[in-house]
């Protein structure tokens, strides 16, 4: 079996590690991929790795404005598609 990578946060940092999961789970490396200053969020994540390989984070903009929440989006994107196919 391959190698395969675990992303994960450590402190400000996010680590791949390679793992060789087979016979028994070992980690071959560890790569401190880079340094973030994204709050470290229990509840969900505050990153998210790419199909392509590039990461997504999220990070407080140092607002204090409320969040919008936006019901129907969905059938409004449906009915702009919609009428873009249809010109």
């Amino acid at each position: 079996m391959k190698p395969t990578e675990l992303f994960y946060r450590s402190g400000p940092a996010i680590v791949a590690a390679t793992l060789a999961p087979s016979p028994s789970m070992t980690v071959l490396r560890r790569d401190t991929l880079l340094s973030t200053n994204a709050t470290l969020n229990v509840v969900s994540a505050t990153y998210d790795v790419m199909p392509n390989g590039h990461f997504v984070l999220a990070q407080s903009i140092g607002t204090t404005a409320p969040p919008v929440i936006v019901f129907g989006w969905v059938d409004e994107v449906k009915e702009r598609v919609e009428a873009a196919t249809k010109r």
